[in-house]
């Protein structure tokens, strides 16, 4: 910004700009507390936000969903010689494009399905480690189904190695 000086038109540099601020300390203090207070205010509503789209629905499962579920559960009993302590099912707003088995869940709605128990013919490899590092639990002891709710097809499958607990308010699914 050029600034004249008794005839002489001299430059400021950012450096002179910055310490010359027009704004009044108040004012500069209202805008940064406003600021502050905005996106704190943001932020706290993303948390809201997301806690929510993250909360499974067990309320607004069909009889059709539930059919589907309990479908899988006796797949999966089936095919992997589980003995089964627990099958839960939840329902939530979602789509998944890109999956293991390569079907999409489309739809919109998906249910996720939790099986606890004994899975004899899953293997997970254990991670390398260091020397004296303590052995980690490679057992297999839940298997998480997601499957589209309107076709029953599971578009996701994942284990858990580990301590396993049911889903919290989660709808219980027969395990025989």
């Amino acid at each position: 910004m050029p600034l004249t000086i008794g005839g002489t038109m001299r430059t400021m540099s950012d450096e002179e700009l910055t310490m010359s601020s027009p704004l009044p300390e108040r004012l500069r203090r209202n805008v940064f507390l406003t600021v502050v207070a905005l996106v704190t205010f943001i932020a706290i509503l993303s948390g809201t936000a997301f806690a929510l789209s993250m909360k499974h629905h067990t309320s607004a499962i069909t009889k059709k969903e539930y059919a589907f579920a309990s479908a899988l559960v006796r797949k999966e009993i089936r095919q992997e010689d589980a003995v089964l302590t627990s099958a839960t099912v939840t329902l939530d707003r979602g789509k998944i494009s890109a999956s293991k088995p390569n079907y999409p869940c489309a739809s919109g709605l998906l249910l996720y399905v939790k099986l606890i128990g004994n899975f004899p013919h899953i293997a997970i490899s254990p991670v390398a480690g260091r020397s004296g590092t303590p052995n980690i639990d490679t057992t297999v002891h839940a298997i998480n189904l997601t499957a589209d709710a309107k076709s029953g097809r599971v578009c996701l499958i994942g284990v858990q190695t580990g301590k396993a607990t049911p889903v919290p308010n989660a709808l219980s699914l027969p395990i025989n």
